[in-house]
């Protein structure tokens, strides 16, 4: 039904396109708009890198039991389990709030980075981040998806 390729065929085909990928594919930087919107200095890239990644580690842990209660959730509200979902609600509740404050740290820390002039930059920065962020699903503000 299916052809068959030799062992041999599939190993050339990935050596022939992994090259081709790899020219066509370039860095991306997810904070590149953050860099050039605010003109950092090479020194105030690496501070801004650090404090992103120690503050996203903390927000991915916090991220996945969300994503974890909200399945449970779901399942609950589909057996009619209402302590379970009284439960999952605070929990969720709770994880939005760490995830909020995580951000809201990572935010002032970056800001205590900035010059003066670079603060004003930040703060349109921040607000056009936050009105892109959310579900495009749901996109109301007042959703627990928005800030």
């Amino acid at each position: 039904m299916f052809k068959q390729y030799p062992r041999r065929g599939r190993k050339l085909s990935i050596i022939l396109i992994m090259p081709t990928l790899i020219a066509l594919s370039h860095p991306v930087y997810s904070d590149e708009p953050l860099r050039s919107a605010l003109q950092l200095h090479i020194d105030q890239i690496q501070k801004v890198k650090d404090i992103q990644t120690q503050s996203r580690r903390a927000y991915v842990i916090k991220r996945q039991q969300y994503d974890r209660d909200k399945r449970s959730l779901g399942r609950a509200e589909r057996e009619d389990d209402l302590l379970q979902i009284e439960a999952l609600n605070i929990s969720i509740a709770v994880l939005l709030r760490q995830m909020r404050e995580l951000r809201d740290a990572e935010d002032e820390a970056i800001r205590a980075l900035l010059r003066p002039e670079q603060i004003a930059a930040y703060d349109a920065w921040l607000a056009h981040r936050d009105a892109l962020f959310g579900s495009s699903r749901n996109p109301d503000p007042a959703s627990e998806n928005h800030r």
